[in-house]
């Protein structure tokens, strides 16, 4: 056995790495594992579980780490499938909390201090999930993506991304991800282990255990702060899509209401604001990488069925306060049946005119796209913001905008006027010209704003 001589907790970590097939990818997984060692403050075991791997190259190359003491090694005398392998490796050192890692991921840099983190920021927390590339609710830049490392910053630059940008972050979900799942030894103790019995080979087992967990108390989290690479279906190949089928049965028998917390999870998205955060960390430098994330919308688009093609596409700009600029957009966006017609709006509070900003399209209902609260809010009109027009940057890539309609620019900044797209400013009232909205002071119409006005009208126009 071969861990760190100390750790800032005390406990060693068991990393369970059930192993088949796939030697190119098990290799890879292990070796950076094994270079975190560099990295990782947490003391940390990893525990190989060779299933009677039909690869001998394989099986050999496992020999010989642990003949090295780089890792523990136990050897199945037969195939009995991911799930048994797991409870194997679970049972290995009671007391201990674990790592559950699928060999065909890859991880980098600290990344089990901050699981591990995220694992005792709550004392209910029971297991945690990192974002990954392939890990379903947990993917980064979309479930369903197929691009392996999003970007060009490789893993552990984008990792390191993850960390500067959501340090700390977590989020309670319905359910760990079994490619990257890490579980508190006292969740473990108070649930039970894998049910192999019910879930076989594999597939489905997680899920069954992290709703076991809630129902006894404990919570599932994201550590948001964590990005792990995953190829998925290293092991079982084909025969995965039966397993999945066989799985999700067994699941649903045992928990009815799995499906309905999932969905509502997924329409709710409440991971949405950490991924635009790491959109716009990735955006801000520009270049490459800001073309590699509007590609990446693109491809999300069309996976939601939202491709519009070379359809032009208009964002309207407003307030929040309703009233007759709402009315205008809205009937606005309701006529113009050949262009895709988004609104972004300023939401306002007692202390300023934009505290957030809204995107939403009227065609899809009135919730928001996108939702970002601002760092430091906009009291009137800001004449220059880089976050505003950093997040107005985003929106421009991500939805092609093609053409900018100004209604009213309280509670946004200056930065929407030059765009360099073509930009039409409609005046439903003449602010900002006149800071009173409509030219009037004391009951009376305006005929002039000279300073003397403007001061006078600044301090005594109710």
């Amino acid at each position: 056995m071969n861990t760190q001589a100390s750790s800032r907790h005390g406990g060693v970590i068991d990393v369970i790495v059930p192993v088949y097939r796939d030697f190119p990818a098990t290799r890879r997984c292990l070796e950076s594992v094994l270079a975190s060692r560099e990295h990782c403050r947490e003391a940390f075991e990893i525990v190989v579980i060779d299933d009677a791997s039909p690869e001998p190259a394989l099986s050999r190359w496992l020999g010989g780490l642990a003949e090295t003491g780089a890792v523990t090694l136990r050897v199945n005398a037969e195939n009995r499938g991911f799930v048994h392998s797991v409870n194997v490796g679970m049972a290995l050192h009671p007391g201990r909390d674990v790592v559950l890692l699928n060999s065909d991921t890859e991880v980098a840099n600290d990344w089990l201090d901050r699981l591990a983190a995220a694992a005792r920021r709550s004392p209910r927390t029971g297991t945690v999930t990192p974002f990954s590339n392939n890990a379903t609710i947990c993917s980064y830049p979309f479930d369903g993506w197929e691009g392996g490392v999003p970007g060009g910053l490789g893993l552990a630059g984008l990792d390191r991304l993850f960390a500067r940008t959501l340090a700390g972050r977590t989020a309670v979900i319905p359910t760990a991800v079994g490619s990257c799942m890490f579980i508190r030894r006292a969740c473990l103790e108070a649930v039970g282990g894998f049910d192999e019995a019910a879930f076989g080979r594999g597939y489905g087992e997680e899920n069954d255990f992290s709703r076991r967990a809630v129902r006894a108390g404990w919570d599932n989290r994201l550590a948001a702060d964590v990005f792990v690479f995953h190829a998925g279906g290293a092991s079982f190949g084909e025969a995965r899509f039966g397993l999945q089928a066989d799985g999700m049965s067994a699941l649903e028998r045992r928990h009815p209401d799995y499906r309905y917390h999932v969905k509502r999870f997924v329409e709710a998205d409440p991971l949405r604001p950490l991924r635009n955060a790491i959109d716009r960390a990735r955006l801000d430098p520009g270049g490459e990488e800001a073309r590699a994330v509007r590609d990446e919308w693109r491809q999300r688009h069309r996976l939601e069925g939202r491709d519009f093609g070379p359809e032009a596409v208009q964002l309207h700009v407003g307030h929040g306060w309703g009233g007759g600029i709402e009315g205008w957009v809205q009937g606005f966006c309701r006529a113009d049946a050949h262009r895709r017609n988004l609104v972004l709006r300023s939401r306002t509070d007692r202390n300023a005119a934009g505290f957030c900003l809204e995107l939403l399209e009227p065609a899809r209902g009135p919730e928001p796209l996108m939702r970002w609260t601002l760092a430091t809010p906009i009291r009137a009109t800001d004449p220059d913001n880089p976050e505003y027009a950093a997040i107005l940057r985003a929106i421009r890539l991500e939805f092609d905008v093609g053409a900018v309609i100004v209604s009213s620019l309280i509670g946004h900044s200056l930065e929407v006027l030059r765009t360099g797209l073509p930009t039409m400013v409609v005046l439903h009232d003449l602010y900002p010209f006149c800071p009173a909205l409509f030219a009037h002071v004391d009951g009376h119409e305006c005929s002039r704003c000279e300073l003397a006005d403007l001061a006078r009208c600044h301090t005594a126009n109710p």
